[in-house]
């Protein structure tokens, strides 16, 4: 890296927007010679680690437990022990050792991915936008971990794109200054285009909604809240407190215990018995939803003005899944508009998008609700929820759903 900006001794965050070469660099940085912490490391001496945006497929899948995963990776004779368990405390993984990774929240996952890879590595660990995942309390404190590593030679380089939020807490460099590679992509922004309307909606009641996973305790709780159409609602709240959970049930992918979902003159919903019926849902991971052989066969029962807004006119062609992230998340939120239900679910809408491409996305939202549609968003960023004209600020937390008035 000669002639290059350093990294840091400790954290250091690349700046540049999607398909500025910072991914690429990343894994330049976890895998070329000559990027160790100590001098005179050789290529094969080096231990680092890296870990994507799409967490949970860094998680090994040969074990049943959080537990196990751990113990895999050699929790038990690491001199880091401390570190990790730290990591584990602010969403709980410690009292859930005996859930089966795969089931749980994406901030959970990507805690436990961190988790096992600061495990793996002695020299320099790669994240690349992994940590948009986490709440900022989560995420200041894993920055502070990975900070006190620093202090022990291992480095942390990452990517993320709401810097924006925390780069008072790192060393910052630009992706040029380090050297990244030259962009091979660079897919147009969305359109200020006019989506069709859905049809209008009613409103839809949550009446004392409890709701428990086999085998685990309640992750909702007597929850009682009324959405009305024409608004946009951002849904808050801590890692693995139920925020995609009530986006499930509320879909009807998944069936309250108790309680009821009933629509704006009482009458009872019943949304499992025909999910995605009323309420239309975008998965948090959208490899949940892409099934189709190419991006145009996602579009195939309409949305061509979706493809347009969305900028995926070059590439109808693709398989969704030989796209970057970045990409099949856009083709995912975009299907789940061409759905035109009446009420839509967005679940971390911006997730590996830059701020160019969450100025547009906002602008579209704040559009679209003008309409007689909802909309429901979960997001932990704070900065993305001030950019939507009149939204309604939602809070979940282990005592219920309440408004933030702001």
């Amino acid at each position: 890296m000669s002639g290059r900006a350093q990294l840091g001794q400790s954290v250091t965050a690349v700046e540049g927007e999607n398909f500025s070469g910072r991914s690429e660099l990343l894994r330049l940085l976890a895998n070329a010679p000559g990027t160790s912490v100590q001098p005179g490391h050789q290529a094969d001496e080096r231990q680092n680690a890296w870990l994507g945006i799409d967490a949970h497929n860094y998680l090994s899948g040969l074990v049943q437990t959080v537990g196990a995963e751990l113990e895999l990776h050699g929790i038990d004779d690491s001199d880091r022990r401390a570190s990790v368990r730290s990591l584990l405390e602010p969403v709980g993984l410690s009292s859930l050792l005996a859930r089966n990774p795969l089931t749980l929240s994406g901030g959970e996952q990507v805690v436990l991915a961190l988790a096992t890879a600061t495990l793996a590595t002695r020299d320099l660990l790669a994240i690349d936008c992994a940590l948009e995942q986490l709440s900022p309390t989560v995420r200041s404190h894993a920055l502070g971990v990975l900070t006190a590593l620093g202090h022990a030679g291992v480095r942390t380089v990452l990517a993320d794109n709401r810097l924006r939020e925390f780069r008072s807490q790192v060393a910052v460099a630009s992706a040029a200054s380090l050297g990244a590679p030259e962009p091979r992509l660079r897919p147009p922004g969305l359109a200020a285009a006019r989506l069709d309307d859905p049809p209008a909606a009613e409103s839809i009641r949550l009446d004392d909604v409890t709701f428990r996973y086999r085998k685990g305790p309640a992750v909702l709780r007597g929850v009682s809240f009324t959405f009305e159409p024409g608004q946009v609602y951002f849904l808050k709240g801590p890692n693995g407190i139920g925020k995609s959970t009530l986006g499930k049930l509320l879909c009807g992918l998944i069936k309250p215990e108790r309680g009821a979902v009933l629509d704006g003159h009482g009458r009872a919903l019943r949304p499992w018995r025909s999910p995605g019926h009323t309420v239309g849902y975008h998965f948090q991971n959208p490899d949940l939803q892409l099934f189709s052989t190419s991006v145009a066969q996602e579009f195939a029962s309409g949305g061509t003005d979706v493809v347009a807004a969305f900028g995926l006119q070059e590439c109808l062609g693709a398989h969704p899944h030989d796209l970057p992230f970045v990409l099949r998340k856009r083709v995912a939120v975009a299907a789940a508009f061409a759905r035109r239900r009446p009420w839509l679910i967005l679940d971390e809408p911006i997730l590996g998008q830059d701020d160019r491409t969450a100025l547009e996305l906002a602008a579209m939202l704040s559009r679209v609700a003008v309409g007689a549609c909802g909309l429901i968003v979960i997001t932990h960023s704070e900065w993305f929820r001030t950019l939507v004209h009149q939204a309604r600020i939602l809070r979940l937390t282990a005592d219920g759903l309440t408004e933030e008035h702001v």
